[in-house]
């Protein structure tokens, strides 16, 4: 049986060789730990699947799709994390007066994250100031301004110190959907929120596709609109980038990459499994609200899934297209219920998106009057009951519930439970005013 693929020496050597381009110092200390043994590759007897190399005798896990879609970025992501978390505990180990260990622990984990944050963005503001040297050489003044606007972003993104706060993105985001992962904890689906402490988390949950260096190219191409986060708390807990494209004379909505902290080894922070689970859901309700509510020309979303993800898709209502491809042909299960509760928060849904959400309402009510017959059916109806009573709930969207109500008028001799659904509306369910101001999709763009 062959050996799995691991990361060798030279991978190491050749990730440090790039890093000495950017930073000779960083990449002389490096250079010189790999010598020295205290960076290491597997042996190829460690018995485990896990890609990784170790740094003074810690492992350090190396996302695989981004090493074989990008190289040895990840592994130079993960040897700068490391160095500033060697060099900050080396400043707390000299310290006159000791640091309480969680205190220390944290302070270790955000030099290591900062530092590699700042490598990224001064690797991308040297890329731009080449591309603004040549722009000025040819006289392009409107582009090179703005590349020079660029710059000045890329200077400020640098030297930012603030903690990433929800409020404010919800002040000034172009959009935000909130919804719920978990069973209630509030979530929300927006544009990601491009600052320092965002960048740090997501170097921190390394997920799939998603590296530093992808995320400021975005900013650099100009296609940073297309890039969608999940976040819980205070914190980006997963990750969706966008894209259109035309088949057979139609526009879709395509999800390139998703990712969520859920899927990775292990959660971080004060996320756990159970706080986490929705997170991918709850941005294909993000996306379907965004197609629906927001591009009007757009009518399918597509992706191309991997075999493990399947079964997530299809119970979500994709349909396979081709030989990976899926579409989104009617949302259902626990992605119907999340885009309940954002259209209940959101106070100008259009026109298609309401009558969208009335037609799969009306279906789900009429499927309550088959009797279930084994126990995935059971689930499945329980599961519809549930999506119902959101419907008929005091802050539920109006047209939803209006929609829900005259479902169950249709159709109550063959549902047992339609009187009592029917007595949650019977008080007053007046909407809710929301959390959140659903705006405009102006710096939304697609090139």
């Amino acid at each position: 049986m062959p050996k799995p693929f691991t990361i060798r020496k030279e991978h190491i050597q050749r990730a440090i060789e790039h890093i000495s381009l950017r930073d000779r110092e960083i990449g002389h200390a490096l250079a010189v730990m790999l010598s020295e043994g205290r960076i290491t590759a597997p042996s190829g007897e460690d018995g485990c699947d896990d890609f990784f190399f170790s740094f003074e005798g810690e492992r350090v896990l190396i996302n695989r799709y981004l090493f074989f879609d990008q190289g040895t970025a990840p592994i130079e992501q993960g040897l700068i994390i490391k160095y500033g978390e060697f060099l900050k505990r080396q400043e707390i180990e000299k310290a006159s007066e000791p640091t309480p260990h969680l205190e220390a622990s944290e302070a270790v984990r955000n030099a290591g994250l900062r530092l590699a944050v700042t490598h990224e963005i001064d690797y991308a503001a040297a890329r731009v100031e080449g591309l603004l040297r040549h722009l000025e050489t040819e006289g392009r003044r409107e582009e090179a301004s703005s590349a020079s606007g660029l710059l000045s972003f890329l200077k400020d993104l640098r030297a930012d110190d603030r903690p990433f706060e929800m409020k404010e993105e919800i002040s000034r985001s172009p959009f935000i959907y909130r919804g719920v992962v978990s069973k209630d904890v509030p979530a929300y689906f927006l544009p990601f929120p491009l600052r320092m402490e965002s960048l740090m988390q997501a170097a921190d949950v390394n997920l799939e596709y998603f590296s530093i260096r992808f995320i400021l190219d975005c900013l650099i191409k100009g296609t940073l609109s297309r890039l969608m986060a999940c976040v819980v708390g205070q914190r980006v807990v997963g990750l969706v980038y966008l894209e259109f494209r035309r088949q057979l004379l139609k526009d879709m909505l395509e999800i390139k990459f998703h990712a969520t902290l859920r899927g990775t080894t292990e959660a971080k922070g004060s996320m756990t499994e159970t706080t986490l689970k929705g997170a991918g859901t709850l941005l294909l309700a993000g996306v379907w609200m965004l197609r629906a509510n927001r591009l009007p020309g757009v009518k399918e979303i597509f992706l191309d899934s991997e075999t493990g993800a399947r079964h997530f898709y299809e119970s979500a209502g994709f349909i396979p297209r081709g030989f990976s491809g899926y579409i989104l042909k009617e949302p259902k299960g626990f992605l119907l219920r999340n885009l309940l509760t954002m259209a209940a928060h959101c106070r100008d849904l259009s026109p298609d998106a309401v009558r969208d959400l009335e037609h799969l309402v009306h279906k789900q009510v009429k499927g309550l009057q088959k009797e279930a017959k084994s126990q995935k059916d059971r689930a499945q109806r329980d599961l519809k009951l549930a999506i119902v009573r959101r419907c008929l709930e005091a802050d539920s969207h109006p047209a939803v519930a209006e929609a829900a109500l005259a479902a169950l008028v249709r159709y109550q001799r063959k549902i047992p439970e339609s009187s009592g659904l029917m007595a949650l509306r019977s008080r007053d369910a007046s909407p809710s005013e929301g959390e959140w101001v659903d705006e405009s999709l102006e710096n939304l763009e697609f090139s």
